[in-house]
């Protein structure tokens, strides 16, 4: 049962009755040969607290397993040569395709994902309460047939002030979309659709509330780490930044054919010669 009626504000979209609860769940996945380790998650139907556990629980293990391999020790399936690794885990995934549920425990995977610099692809629908999800990630994907919808969301329990509740709804919804960078017009446009309905958000409608691409703050972050990347690899080369970047130039010149050689950036990189 929910404490407060705050707590059992819902985002359930009508298109959650007809989906198939046994296909509901989190399905994460971890996979390591003892060179890298990579996982990938998928959310499937309503977003609940148990829904932020579990994929909190796949992050926890995976950065257990990742120290592991720091600190110079081998992955259990190393020592299995007869197991099929699953390299669908490899890198970073995660999708969901939901029709909505628990406001707060979106806000929670959302804000778990923005500190994780996770990218979400939508995989089918991601209506309701799933839009938070989605504004959490750093990168937002959604590929057709995948669609976005939104609709206001509304109390499970009887309120002593169902007016204050869900006015104090609205400013978490507003709150959290300006944390994560997304425009607070979206809230807005959330609360005029009726629980009944779904709206169903264009492309346009998505760019310009941005809930596709990478997230600006993303975006520094990653050619922050780029440029940091180059400047140790311009000294581990002994060679100064300009040099670097004019060999790194000529690497990307040369080297990004169909016939050039899987060793041709690093030779030039080397040897500033392919």
């Amino acid at each position: 049962m929910c404490k407060t009626a705050l707590a059992c504000l819902v985002f359930y979209s009508l298109l959650f009755s007809i989906m198939d609860p046994a296909q509901a769940g989190v399905v994460g996945k971890i996979s390591c040969d003892g060179r890298s380790v990579g996982f990938s998650i998928d959310i499937t139907g309503p977003i609940e607290n148990t829904t932020f556990d579990e994929v909190r629980e796949v992050f926890t293990k995976y950065r257990r397993q990742e120290n592991e391999i720091l600190n110079g020790r081998t992955c259990p399936e190393q020592g299995l040569k007869d197991k099929l690794l699953d390299f669908s885990a490899y890198g970073q995934r995660f999708s969901i395709d939901s029709a909505g549920g628990s406001v707060l425990a979106a806000m929670k995977i959302g804000r778990l994902l923005r500190q994780e610099r996770m990218s979400v692809m939508v995989d089918g629908a991601c209506f309701s309460a799933c839009v938070f999800v989605l504004a959490g990630a750093v990168d937002r994907v959604v590929f057709p047939p995948g669609k976005v919808g939104i609709h206001r969301p509304y109390l499970v329990s009887v309120a002593s002030d169902a007016r204050h509740e869900i006015e104090s709804a609205l400013r978490l919804m507003r709150d959290y979309l300006r944390e994560m960078d997304v425009s607070a017009q979206l809230a807005d446009d959330m609360i005029a659709v009726e629980p009944e309905d779904n709206r169903i958000l264009s492309a346009s409608e998505l760019a310009a509330y941005r809930l596709v691409g990478v997230d600006p703050a993303e975006k520094q972050q990653r050619a922050i780490d780029q440029e940091v990347r180059d400047l140790e690899a311009a000294k581990a080369l002994g060679l100064d930044r300009r040099e670097y970047n004019r060999r790194k130039s000529r690497a990307k010149l040369l080297c990004s054919g169909p016939e050039s050689s899987r060793d041709c950036e690093k030779m030039i990189l080397r040897t500033g010669q392919p």
